[in-house]
């Protein structure tokens, strides 16, 4: 819960309360988002790294990165949106420990520690400078456009000649890297979700799926979206003997060759599928 608090000395930059051991060998920006957290009561501060992972819904393996090298950007402003310790203040040492929304009549009455919050949130009138200017990506990620079109693994599916994006999704580069093996240029990485049975076990129903928008031509076996008829499908593409055909990784879909004439289009190779998996 976010707790806004109106007390002056709270807010003062100068403001530390220094009460946790190992803080010298600490990285200033961890101190400091530590020292905001126990001053405006969000942690007990008795077990301050499990205690701060939950309020921030991450992990204590998170927290002990951040000890170490420092809050990252993305984290400061999740402590910021989520409990209200700004950002500037966590990264820079500027400004105020704390966003409070309090009209001039209520600082002239003496807000109560509570103020300015409605069920646990800060109103919509909280601002602050932003770390990371609005519409640009994060230091550190990459972002995707997720299309609201989907790629049938079944039927078919039609979409639009024209699909819209339905929201961006930021990726660590560490995390892509891993996935993909190098950073891709803005735009080459296309999400769309993939719908149906056929691409089981490999991709599943609901799996979103980063495809190389680059790739338009057959480029070896893989994972490819297609147009055929004017339908969009996520198959493997095979080139066997007698030519090359269109492949399920779920044997209850049996392959069929690509006839001349069918008028097959490659819209991208699949790189990657990113889904929850049951256990």
């Amino acid at each position: 819960m976010c707790k806004l608090l109106a007390n002056v000395a709270c807010n003062n930059a100068a403001f530390t309360c220094g009460t946790l051991p190992g803080m010298d060998d600490m990285h200033p920006t961890m101190r400091r988002l530590y020292d905001a957290a126990i001053a405006g009561r969000l942690i007990e501060g008795q077990h301050p790294q499990a205690e701060l992972a939950r309020k921030l819904n991450t992990s204590s393996q998170r927290l002990k990165n951040w000890e170490n090298r420092g809050v990252a950007q993305q984290g400061a402003v999740e402590a910021q949106l989520m409990l209200g310790i700004s950002a500037s203040w966590v990264m820079r040492g500027e400004g105020d420990m704390f966003l409070v929304a309090l009209d001039e009549a209520h600082r002239s009455d003496g807000p109560g520690p509570t103020e300015g919050v409605v069920d646990g949130f800060p109103p919509a009138s909280l601002t602050a400078t932003p770390l990371v200017p609005a519409g640009a990506t994060p230091s550190g990620y990459v972002r995707f456009d997720l299309l609201d079109g989907a790629g049938g693994m079944g039927l078919g599916v039609v979409n639009q000649d024209y699909p819209e994006v339905v929201r961006q999704v930021e990726v660590a580069e560490w995390e892509v890297r891993r996935k993909l093996g190098f950073l891709p240029a803005p735009g080459r990485i296309a999400l769309i979700t993939g719908r149906g049975p056929s691409m089981r076990p490999r991709i599943d129903h609901g799996d979103v799926v980063m495809v190389d928008t680059t790739v338009t031509a057959f480029d070896g076996d893989g994972v490819y979206v297609i147009n055929v008829g004017g339908e969009t499908q996520i198959k493997m593409l095979q080139m066997r003997g007698d030519g090359l055909y269109v492949v399920s990784a779920n044997p209850d879909y049996p392959a069929y060759p690509v006839k001349e004439g069918d008028g097959l289009h490659i819209g991208g190779r699949v790189v990657a599928a990113m889904g929850i998996k049951e256990l």
